[in-house]
Formats: C-alpha cells, sequence, structure tokens
C-alpha cells in the first residue's frame, strides 16, 4: 500500500482580527536560514529538510543576509514590539 502525504494547510489564515497569520514561525524560518547559510546543502535539501517551501526559503535567506535575524519576524509581532496594531490589508 503506498500511503502519500498531501499538505492540506492554507498557506496562510484570517485571524478573527482579520490579520493574515503566517504558516511558518520565526523559530522555522531561522532554523532553515541558518541551516543553509551553514553550507550543508542546496536550497532544495533544507527547505526539505525543514518541511518548507524551496521559494520562501530563497526568500527568507536574501531578507537573512540583508537585514538579519530581525527580517523574519512576523508583520504581527514586529507591530507589536512597537506598540501598533498591523494594518489589514486591502480586500
Amino acid at each position: 500500500m503506498v500511503s502519500a502525504y498531501f499538505d492540506l494547510t492554507p498557506r496562510s489564515w484570517t485571524s478573527p482580527l482579520g490579520d493574515v497569520m503566517e504558516k511558518y514561525t520565526e523559530q522555522v524560518k531561522l532554523s532553515a536560514v541558518r541551516d543553509y547559510c551553514s553550507g550543508s546543502a542546496g536550497h532544495r535539501e533544507v527547505a526539505h529538510r525543514h518541511g518548507v517551501d524551496v521559494s520562501s526559503l530563497r526568500k527568507w535567506i536574501a531578507a537573512y543576509q540583508a537585514l538579519g535575524a530581525a527580517a523574519l519576524m512576523s508583520l504581527i509581532q514586529s507591530a507589536k514590539l512597537n506598540g501598533k496594531r498591523p494594518a489589514k490589508s486591502p480586500s
């Protein structure tokens, strides 16, 4: 019997406040980026190890290299740290 795993989790959800919740935590993003930056494997292998999209990993790496770990913080957490509520995206 062949068993297949399908990721049925949506890429994002909308919270009751109308904010978009991200699929990946900052810890997952940072762990994947640091794994890639260690030079142990390429984009695809690292993405597979951490269960993330290759395209997302590439974006996180670019952001991390440009701005550091703070670039991987979610908009919601960033706004909370700054004492602001994140703006809703236009519908």
